[in-house]
């Protein structure tokens, strides 16, 4: 059944019509999210060759170092805010996330 906003006619054209009709008040949180999330790993990138030449270590060394250890973080808190947002609701977990930053 289609929801009662759209028409067939949004379809048409091969364009997705309703889309123009997304409330951008909608997506402000989500873009401040992904800003604090790529602020958090640009933030370590600036002082990778300070720890590299403490390190004794190439620059590529100390890269993927640091990436490895980012992204399974990532991988084991998205797991985790997921069972906690499951239980406290979604928007709390995002905002306890951010202020946690």
């Amino acid at each position: 059944k289609m929801p009662d906003h759209l028409s067939p006619r949004d379809f048409e054209g091969g364009g997705y019509k309703a889309m123009e009709r997304v409330d951008t008040k909608v997506l402000v949180p989500a873009y401040i999210t992904v800003f604090v999330d790529f602020l958090g790993y640009s933030a370590t990138v600036v002082v990778l060759p300070y720890i590299s030449m403490e390190q004794n270590a190439t620059a590529f060394e100390v890269m993927c170092a640091t990436s490895g250890v980012f992204y399974a973080g990532q991988m084991i808190g998205s797991v985790l805010m997921g069972y906690v947002s499951d239980y406290v609701g979604r928007r709390p977990v995002v905002l306890a996330s951010l202020l946690a930053c």
